[in-house]
């Protein structure tokens, strides 16, 4: 099935962010985990649902009978947990308004199948689902907890108990 240029740009680009902040995820996680904190597994989680997504979005893009290719963002490194928190929430928030905008290019190209998938990735990536919270309202409690507890405090109280 031969699908819309548009469309198809639309999902490889969405595979772009995806991929790009699964690679994120995957250096904070591994920068938390060596400081001894349960927030690594947090972060865990959210790379893994980023794979997901990412692996959904280039087979919708090979249905369409695109070429898929992966465009990464280089991973940023920082200098403390505050940073990564900050960082990861910004990207949260500039994916979810990016997959809102496909949403709407996919309901006026007529693809509701997109729009519809689109739509999932919205509230998933705000709310989740039973076994995890969404991204943006799992990222919203540590920064609550960060600002008022202060990150030497935070740090103290997410280390890994052994």
């Amino acid at each position: 099935m031969k699908g819309n240029p548009q469309v198809i740009a639309g999902l490889q680009e969405a595979a772009d962010m995806e991929g790009s902040m699964m690679l994120q995820y995957l250096l904070d996680q591994r920068d938390v985990k060596r400081l001894g904190l349960d927030l690594a597994d947090g972060l865990k989680q959210m790379k893994e649902q980023c794979e997901d997504h990412m692996k959904c979005l280039v087979s919708r893009v090979l249905f369409l009978e695109g070429a898929p290719t992966i465009e990464l963002k280089p991973a940023a490194t920082h200098d403390s947990v505050t940073e990564i928190l900050n960082d990861a929430f910004a990207a949260e928030q500039a994916a979810i308004a990016r997959f809102t905008d496909l949403c709407k290019q996919c309901y006026d190209a007529g693809d509701m199948s997109n729009f519809h998938f689109y739509q999932h990735l919205v509230k998933w990536h705000r709310e989740g689902d039973d076994k995890f919270k969404g991204h943006v309202a799992w990222l919203q409690k540590q920064l609550y907890q960060l600002k008022k507890l202060g990150e030497n405090d935070y740090i103290a109280v997410s280390a890994v108990k052994d």
